[in-house]
């Protein structure tokens, strides 16, 4: 199998049309975790075309895409609301969410 790496992928995009293309795009590779917020376990090759269809919908002056690579072990904590239903687990995250 190829290695994958976990991403935090984080954007900001001025135009509302371009968002809803961004958001469609993203959506194809990655899940939403908070809006404009989303995770992805992606292959070198899968990264590199998601970024090259956002480098054709994006205006580069204006909008800003982020990808941040996570840890292979993640502790994440999250306060309030969540967007996952119960039950809904991160593979390969321990102790995701913890409330």
């Amino acid at each position: 199998m190829r290695h994958k790496t976990k991403y935090l992928i984080c954007y900001d995009i001025t135009n509302p049309k371009r968002l809803q293309k961004v958001h469609r795009t993203v959506c194809r590779y990655a899940f939403m975790v908070q809006y404009s917020v989303y995770f992805a376990e992606m292959s070198k090759a899968e990264h590199d075309a998601l970024l090259v269809e956002l480098a054709s919908i994006i205006h580069k002056r204006e909008d800003d895409i982020r990808f941040y690579p996570l840890p292979t072990k993640i502790k994440a904590m999250q306060l309030g609301l969540t967007c996952f239903n119960d039950g809904i687990w991160l593979s390969g995250i321990s102790d995701v969410f913890d409330q």
